[in-house]
């Protein structure tokens, strides 16, 4: 009997040195966009999406780095890249200026720079703070683009492998002006949010004061997944 119970210890203590687990933690918001989401939530949201590999950091505007409705970033991970997929929220959290509008990003092909933008174009204070995640590329993270056939009133269905049939699945969005450096696009100006559709076993991106959702408006979307790995768990037992 002593010898069953060394044993099962035994195993038992194997399996746990030989299990490694990695873990991507979710963001504490769920069924919101990173840009509807705000204060120490949408922080976060934005702290836990941090662990994802790229970048995260804090932007804030000053009088050399805005014009305008837009402040740009300046981040070698984005800078002379139309291609980024860029991510940001109001911080309510650093101590910056307030700005009450919805905002999403666009890309200067003048500046070579992603930059953040008040979509109603508003002016853009100083003093400003935002939230930004650049996600490395990868199947969890893409540009969505609102089209006749996947709109429908307020609301864009997203179609992809990740979110599809998995209502607890992780979904941050901003709207995006520009995807690939082109000229220009549509604007959305409107707060926009995410939910899942039980219906259409899909999430979906939609304005908040149930405007209608314009052909042709664009989104950065990043999936945030788990990851589990069980390397060779009975390995040497």
């Amino acid at each position: 009997m002593k010898h069953k119970t060394s044993f099962s210890l035994v195993f038992v203590s194997r399996i746990v040195i030989a299990l490694a687990i990695f873990f991507v933690a979710p963001p504490a918001v769920g069924a919101r966009s990173s840009e509807s989401a705000s204060g120490v939530e949408a922080q976060d949201a934005f702290s836990a999406a941090a662990s994802v590999p790229g970048a995260g950091f804090v932007h804030t505007a000053t009088a050399a780095n805005t014009s305008g409705n837009y402040t740009l970033i300046d981040h070698p991970l984005t800078n002379n890249d139309p291609n980024a997929i860029v991510l940001v929220t109001h911080n309510g959290t650093s101590l910056g200026v307030g700005n009450d509008h919805p905002i999403g990003v666009l890309y200067s092909n003048l500046a070579k720079k992603w930059g953040v933008r008040n979509q109603d174009f508003a002016a853009m204070p100083i003093g400003a703070a935002f939230s930004v995640l650049i996600p490395a590329t990868g199947m969890d993270n893409f540009v969505h683009a609102a089209t006749a056939a996947n709109t429908s009133g307020n609301t864009t269905y997203i179609d992809h492998p990740l979110t599809n049939n998995d209502p607890n699945a992780i979904v941050l969005v901003t709207q995006n002006w520009n995807p690939d450096g082109s000229s220009g696009g549509t604007y959305n100006d409107h707060p926009i949010g995410v939910y899942y559709s039980h219906l259409a076993k899909k999430w979906s991106i939609f304005n908040q004061d149930f405007a209608s959702m314009p052909n042709g408006a664009d989104f950065n979307v990043i999936v945030i997944v788990y990851k589990v790995y069980l390397p060779l768990v009975l390995r040497g037992t």
